[in-house]
């Protein structure tokens, strides 16, 4: 059994220890945050956000082409069933170019109520 000296010896330099590694992570903080202010620092991050790599175009997993945010005439289609059923039973009575169409608006950034009616204006009037 450790003397009481062997025991008081060890726990000093279990003090001494988390001390010293307490301080030395207390140093480096000063320097990490000097690294985020930085201007050079800055500079050189700013620029590697504008540099990006030219995407490949946008796949499904049925190997259909998507858009850049990987919405595909598919993903659209299971979204409209999903949500508006009856617009779906009438969009899928319209002919296959008729159907990309709608697609391709809603794609440029037409809203689903235009969507909507310009589903059963395409149906009525076809």
């Amino acid at each position: 059994m450790p003397t009481r000296a062997a025991r008081l010896n060890a726990l000093i330099c279990r003090i001494f220890k988390s001390a010293f590694s307490s301080a030395l992570l207390l140093s480096a903080i000063p320097f990490c945050v000097y690294a985020e202010v930085d201007p050079y620092l800055s500079a050189i991050s700013q620029e590697a956000q504008k540099v990006e790599t030219p995407a490949a175009p946008a796949v499904t997993e049925t190997g259909e082409p998507g858009t850049d945010d990987g919405l595909s005439l598919q993903a659209f289609e299971e979204d409209l069933k999903a949500r508006y059923k009856g617009r779906y039973t009438f969009y899928q009575k319209l002919p296959r170019r008729t159907r990309e169409e709608v697609f391709q608006e809603y794609r440029d950034g037409a809203s689903i109520d235009e969507i909507r009616k310009k589903i059963m204006d395409r149906f009525l009037h076809q």
